[in-house]
């Protein structure tokens, strides 16, 4: 956000919060007035930030870029959390950002699941994906693949290794075995054909 949006925000912050102020002190004479106040002027200061930061055009070099490596954001508008809304930094076309904020929220922030969705605009399906990428590969398991024929991610080959060991010593295991035996070792969850298929390209037929 430019220095001359952030200059405006302030002088009609300042303006509203110095109204309100002397309201609730003529209206209220409980303590219960400044816990108010001060969350009337978070929300005011939210939702103004919000509001012009939403409203300037985004870079155009850097909307084609962003497209161009399958990492645009479709939906930015939904992206709410205050860092998006405040600082220049953090842009909210950009995919992986969002998602490396949003499991930093999670992780670190202990922000619930859902609130992390709603903050950054994410459904939960998306957000267990990226958290699961980003520890298994970090930040390159946030950058999308290129299009086209490619090896399943999740297929490394430390898991080639195992899955070759598997089918030595116990030929007639099934598919099905098989990827609860990779899941229990690694965490992670293969699809039984990509096991199928990865059987079959080392000359070997699996049930």
């Amino acid at each position: 956000m430019c220095k001359a949006n952030c200059a405006v925000i302030q002088m009609l912050y300042s303006w509203i919060t110095e109204r309100l102020s002397a309201y609730l002190l003529i209206k209220t004479t409980s303590f219960d007035k400044i816990l108010l106040l001060d969350l009337v002027k978070a929300l005011l200061l939210r939702r103004y930030l919000v509001y012009i930061f939403h409203s300037m055009p985004p870079d155009p070099k850097k909307i084609q870029a962003l497209r161009s490596s399958g990492a645009l954001n479709r939906h930015p508008e939904k992206v709410r959390h205050p860092l998006f809304c405040e600082h220049d930094f953090f842009d909210p076309h950009d995919m992986v950002q969002v998602k490396y904020e949003t499991v930093r929220a999670i992780e670190f922030d202990s922000r619930p699941i859902a609130q992390a969705a709603l903050d950054f605009g994410l459904s939960r399906p998306t957000i267990y994906e990226a958290r699961t990428s980003l520890r298994q590969a970090g930040l390159e398991g946030l950058v999308p693949q290129k299009r086209g024929p490619k090896r399943p991610r999740k297929l490394t080959p430390e898991v080639r290794r195992y899955l070759e060991e598997l089918v030595d010593s116990e030929p007639d295991l099934k598919a099905a075995a098989l990827v609860q035996r990779i899941r229990t070792r690694f965490g992670i969850v293969l699809h039984p054909r990509t096991v199928e298929k990865a059987v079959r390209k080392k000359g070997r037929q699996t049930p």
